[in-house]
C-alpha cells in the first residue's frame, strides 16, 4: 500500500472521529442544508448549527431572545430532525450566544 495513499488519510480521520463520537460530515451537512425547513425562516436567519457530536447538536443564535426560542423548541427540533433526516442521531439540542453580525466589540 502506498503511503501516500488518500484512503488512509480517511482511515485515520474516520478513527479520530469515532473516537470522539462526532457524527459524520454528511450528517451535518444535511442539517445546515435542511436549517430553514427545521426551524423556519425567520429562526434560520439568525442560528445556525455548529456541530454534532455524540447525538448532541450545538446551535449558535446570534442573540439572546433567538437563543431562547431555540432552546423552547429544543425537542420539537429533536423530533423534527428524526422524522425529516432519518438517518441523522440527534437525541439533545445546545445552544449558545454568539455576538450579534457586524456587531464591534
Amino acid at each position: 500500500m502506498n503511503p501516500e495513499d488518500p484512503s488512509r488519510v480517511v482511515d485515520a480521520l474516520d478513527a479520530i472521529r469515532r473516537e470522539f463520537g462526532m457524527g459524520a460530515p454528511a450528517e451535518i451537512d444535511a442539517i445546515v442544508g435542511s436549517w430553514a425547513a427545521l426551524v423556519g425562516v425567520a429562526l434560520a436567519a439568525h442560528s445556525a448549527p455548529q456541530s454534532l457530536r455524540g447525538g448532541v447538536l450545538v446551535v449558535i443564535a446570534d442573540g439572546a431572545a433567538w437563543a431562547g426560542q431555540l432552546r423552547y423548541l429544543d425537542q420539537v427540533l429533536v423530533e423534527r430532525i428524526a422524522a425529516e433526516l432519518p438517518a441523522v442521531t440527534v437525541r439533545e439540542v445546545r445552544v449558545s450566544v454568539s455576538r450579534e453580525p457586524g456587531a464591534r466589540a
